[in-house]
């Protein structure tokens, strides 16, 4: 899904970026604060870009994402407002959900690496890819990124 010219507004704008996957939706959703100088409303506001993601992972293969969530601040956050400069309208977004995606001293300690990744498809081709979000914690714990449930053998 091709980003539009009120999508690029509204990322440029964003206080905060969330992006949220599940097994069929994906969405890129945009808050912009109420105290933000351009925002008149005086009210929080939100918009909301459906995107197609996938699911990959290193670890027990994903049948049903549960949950996906991550989140990133963009006022102070030249990484972020970079690949946000860099956008441009017709942009396709994909994030790019990497469960388990650690190595042998991630999995020695009995953690987990999550990543999102973010793919920018323009005119037909890759583009460009950035890293949005690293987690390393435990596979249980209540706050990882990807919540994948296992299949059952």
């Amino acid at each position: 899904m091709a980003l539009s010219d009120v999508d690029l507004r509204a990322l440029r704008q964003a206080d905060v970026i969330v992006f949220e996957g599940g097994r069929n939706t994906h969405t890129i959703t945009v808050i912009i604060d109420a105290d933000h100088p351009r925002n008149t409303t005086g009210a929080q506001q939100q918009h909301h870009i459906q995107v197609n993601g996938r699911f990959r992972t290193f670890g027990p293969p994903i049948t049903d994402a549960v949950r996906a969530r991550a989140q990133m601040f963009l006022t102070g956050n030249l990484n972020a407002q970079t690949w946000v400069g860099l956008l441009r309208e017709g942009d396709d977004l994909m994030p790019l959900w990497w469960a388990d995606n650690g190595n042998s001293f991630t999995r020695e300690a009995g953690l987990v690496s999550d990543e999102l990744w973010l793919l920018v498809r323009r005119a037909g081709r890759d583009r460009y890819s950035f890293m949005i979000a690293n987690d390393v914690c435990t596979p249980d714990a209540p706050g990882r990124m990807i919540r994948p449930r296992a299949e059952e053998r």
